[in-house]
């Protein structure tokens, strides 16, 4: 697999693209008040690898990785929403 490096100014567009797509989504406002790289925060991305990694030896193609991580982002996500919006979000996903 090969692994393409984006530009800052790339990752910053794509990343402006997901917080849109999200403020019209479900997200509304929430989203539109993300930080898109807060200076000196660790990067989620990182924090998400440290959170799977107990599970990744266990995981032996992309297909398994791939939704190991989402199924991550789905938790992480819902432990932050409110109470009341986390039923919905789960029956949606799982």
């Amino acid at each position: 697999m090969k692994i393409v490096k984006q530009s800052s100014q790339e990752k910053h567009k794509n990343l402006e693209a997901l917080r849109k797509k999200m403020e019209e989504g479900g997200f509304g406002e929430l989203a539109a008040n993300i930080p898109i790289e807060p200076k000196g925060a660790p990067k989620m991305s990182e924090i998400l690898q440290q959170f799977v990694a107990p599970y990744l030896d266990n995981i032996s193609t992309l297909r398994r990785r791939k939704a190991l991580f989402s199924l991550a982002a789905i938790a992480w996500n819902t432990v932050l929403t409110a109470e009341s919006e986390k039923q919905p979000i789960l029956e949606a996903v799982l």
